[in-house]
């Protein structure tokens, strides 16, 4: 690293491994950074990358971030991730453009996470500044100056209003964070302490004392304060907010920790839908609970701790099985075994989705492999994959896969779980069609959940489109979901879509759905998920 290019660590708010990094992850450090990392082998002549020492299912992720962060950040903002790596240490990643910093390189610093069963925050990692308000490091060093005498931390998040809408839409909500600012720093008054924590949240510490302020008072007032719109242009803006708090209490405190506790809070409270959120035991066990999870999913890959079930795909005429939808399981030792819902969202979150999506697919293709080697015919088998599988990776990851069991790539279909996103990115359409030329089916899984556009399905390059259960659970009694479905199937009628509806479970929704003309369906009329012997053989019985 040149002398020039060197950023010290109290510059950019860090006081944790800091070194350079390009925009492909490789690190720019001298030998003497090096010996730093908590790495072993590791030296300058190499050509390394983040992921090459966390581990290979840490590439999406950290690709993403590295993504992000040279588009979508201004210089001085730093975008963080938590991840594990290899040795199953839990690691705080950060990536910001700075100054001095040549184009296309960043600042990247590495964190071991130190708080036992609970993610900690980085308190000082700098964030846009607000003329006239304190920040994200000074709340950090009053909150613990303050720590011994009792202490209210309260997070404000703020909701961006709807009818922010155009080219000049962040500019005005640049100017809407401001005011916002102000009129917190007017309701807290000189005895309280206003900061700027991330973009789109500040940070209110009470300095008086514990036992005659309650969090969630003063949580409320703050609240109260934004019940009257922001003026601006000759128009009225209403903004929202959703408050967290923890209670520092008195002696000895961990403030990183009382901050993640308000963070835990602020994120409860804004999926509640409630203005404020006091952080609770039951809180910060959930978050330990999930990062346990996290070492245990990482460790079921070494005690083969995954298995498949086969849901059959039933033509609701004729009453034969068309194929299958292959869902995960995981064998927990402690908790038994856990649904895909339980466990695939936090993979996502972890960096753990690229080796659960390959475990799947080479799982998939091994068993048509067997069924044809037993001198069977295979009915295709389809296979979850979520949009960063397509985003982050190449074709050939797939394919090379698929080839090496020799199998026709006919039976594989690729269900998107949220094909709609994915088709908003160029690289997602030329993903879809490079599976779709290699014979791979790709369908859109769940349509119609979060009321998708019907208008945008015209852009996808897929075969197949599946009606999300959320619709036809309430068929044929509720009149707009009704429509919903009809809707959905005229417009696949129309692009030449086959039509799968998931969740069927009653004959009133089978009747309803094939007098629509869809005639496949999966769901518990028909069958529950089976272990792949059970579901195959099941097929065979329903061959006549």
């Amino acid at each position: 690293m040149n002398a020039s290019n060197h950023i010290h660590p109290e510059q950019a708010g860090h006081s944790g491994i800091l070194f350079t990094v390009n925009r492909d992850g490789c690190f720019l450090m001298t030998d003497a950074m090096l010996e730093q990392l908590p790495f072993a082998g590791v030296s300058g002549n190499q050509l390394m990358r983040l992921h090459d020492l966390l581990g290979v299912e840490t590439e999406p992720v950290i690709s993403s971030l590295l993504q992000d962060t040279l588009t979508g950040c201004e210089e001085g903002v730093t975008r963080r991730i938590v991840i594990r790596d290899r040795e199953g240490r839990l690691l705080t990643i950060g990536l910001c453009r700075m100054m001095g910093i040549a184009p296309g390189r960043m600042v990247c610093t590495l964190d071991e996470c130190s708080f036992p069963g609970l993610a900690p925050v980085n308190v000082s990692r700098p964030v846009p500044a607000v003329d006239g308000l304190s920040s994200r490091a000074d709340a950090f060093r009053q909150a613990t100056g303050l720590a011994g005498d009792g202490v209210a931390i309260m997070l404000v998040g703020l909701n961006r209003p709807r009818n922010i809408e155009g080219p000049v839409a962040g500019h005005i909500w640049s100017r809407l964070t401001e005011k916002a600012a102000k009129r917190l720093q007017a309701v807290v008054g000189p005895r309280g302490l206003v900061a700027r924590y991330s973009e789109n949240v500040f940070v209110v510490i009470n300095t008086q004392s514990a036992k005659s302020t309650l969090p969630a008072m003063s949580a409320s007032t703050l609240v109260s304060s934004f019940d009257h719109s922001f003026e601006m242009d000759g128009m009225d803006f209403y903004v929202g907010v959703n408050v967290g708090t923890a209670d520092v209490g008195t002696g000895a405190v961990n403030i990183g920790h009382c901050f993640r506790c308000a963070e835990l809070a602020l994120d409860d409270a804004r999926r509640s839908g409630v203005p404020v959120r006091e952080c609770t035991v039951q809180m910060v066990e959930a978050a330990s609970t999930k990062l346990q999870l996290e070492r245990d999913l990482r460790d079921a890959f070494e005690y083969d701790g995954f298995s498949l079930d086969l849901q059959p795909k039933i033509d609701m005429i004729g009453g034969r099985c068309r194929g299958f939808e292959a869902l995960i399981r995981w064998r927990h030792p402690e908790r038994g075994l856990l649904p895909p819902a339980q466990f695939i969202p936090m993979a996502e979150e972890c960096g753990l989705i690229v080796p659960l999506t390959d475990w799947v697919l080479h799982e998939v293709c091994r068993l048509l492999k067997a069924e044809r080697d037993a001198g069977r015919s295979p009915l295709p088998i389809s296979i979850n994959v979520p949009p960063s599988q397509l985003m982050h990776r190449e074709l050939k990851d797939f394919i090379k896969v698929i080839n090496a069991y020799d199998i026709p790539p006919s039976l594989i279909e690729f269900e998107l779980t949220d094909a709609m996103s994915v088709g908003e990115h160029s690289r997602g359409i030329a993903m879809m069609s490079g599976l779709r030329a290699a014979g791979v089916k790709v369908s859109v899984g769940d349509f119609g959940a979060g009321y998708a556009s019907l208008s945008r399905l015209v852009r996808l390059p897929v075969s197949i489109l599946k009606i999300d259960r959320s619709f036809v659970d309430d068929l044929p009694s509720d009149p707009e979901a009704c429509e919903v479905v009809t809707a959905i199937v005229r417009a696949a009628n129309a692009l030449d879509l086959k039509v799968v509806a998931a969740g069927v479970e009653n004959d009133a929704q089978a009747r309803f759905l094939t007098d629509l003309g869809v005639t496949t369906a999966q769901g518990f009329l028909f069958s529950r998920p089976l272990p792949p012997e059970k579901a195959f053989r099941l097929a065979e019985a329903r061959v006549g």
